[in-house]
């Protein structure tokens, strides 16, 4: 699916109350494929789920919600729809969300500049990704202010960094605060005011280890396809490619 995030948020909008539909299922999953922190296109996919009678998808997709908005009660009230949903089809029933030990989540980040860039192992560096503007190039707020485009991940979780254009993974680090809004920051870390305008969007990492490009994993190693990163900045991985990641690194 090659559509812009606008063009995929009017898709959206346009189908209105058919969410359980796969089109709706499709263009709700590429929005948060180009837009992790994406309030309404992550609860209408975990509505969605629901309707196609996928609750134990939707669980872990309201999780992610209420991790990033837990004031969002709608969520939360239909993760226990969802909840009960499994527990009426005779599956056990899940542990309450707030008692349960929540795994991380593994990522890989392209860098789009590497020059001055940290890479001692246990320094702290920072990184930034992209805010989210209209088709006026007017930067898109939420209903309580706050800007669109905040990178989902949690402190902790690991993220790969592929520092040039060989698409290897030769940086390993974690997430070591929430991401800011801090455009002013960006632009005067890298002299440049359209920067700052483009990549507001500020999280500190720790480098964990790295490794030499000659033998640090490429995306094909990962199993990452690569047209997969030529609408974002990162990507959140599965299982499978998690563990190749991590294990690459001997932190399984």
């Amino acid at each position: 699916m090659n559509d812009s995030l606008d063009e995929l948020l009017d898709r959206s909008l346009a189908l209105g109350n058919r969410l359980a539909v796969d089109e709706a299922l499709e263009i709700n999953q590429a929005i948060l494929e180009l837009d992790p922190a994406n309030e309404i296109a992550a609860t209408r996919l975990g509505i969605g789920l629901i309707g196609a009678g996928r609750p134990e998808d939707a669980v872990p997709v309201f999780e992610a919600v209420l991790r990033t908005h837990p004031e969002n009660a709608f969520a939360e009230t239909r993760m226990q729809q969802a909840q009960r949903d499994i527990v009426s089809a005779g599956a056990a029933k899940p542990r309450r969300r707030r008692k349960a030990k929540v795994a991380r989540e593994v990522w890989v980040k392209a860098m789009h500049y590497k020059d001055g860039f940290t890479v001692t192992p246990g320094r702290l560096t920072w990184v930034s990704d992209a805010g989210i503007i209209d088709q006026y190039g007017r930067r898109r707020f939420r209903d309580n202010g706050q800007p669109w485009g905040e990178p989902s991940w949690r402190v902790g979780d690991p993220v790969g960094l592929c520092l040039d254009d060989s698409n290897s993974v030769a940086v390993l680090t974690e997430v070591a605060a929430r991401p800011a809004f801090d455009p002013s920051f960006v632009a005067a870390q890298s002299g440049s005011a359209e920067d700052g305008e483009r990549w507001p969007w500020v999280t500190e990492v720790r480098v964990l280890t790295t490794l030499p490009p000659e033998s640090a994993p490429t995306l094909e190693d990962l199993e990452i396809p690569v047209n997969s990163m030529q609408q974002r900045t990162r990507k959140l991985l599965d299982a499978t490619q998690s563990g190749l990641l991590l294990n690459r690194y001997g932190r399984t």
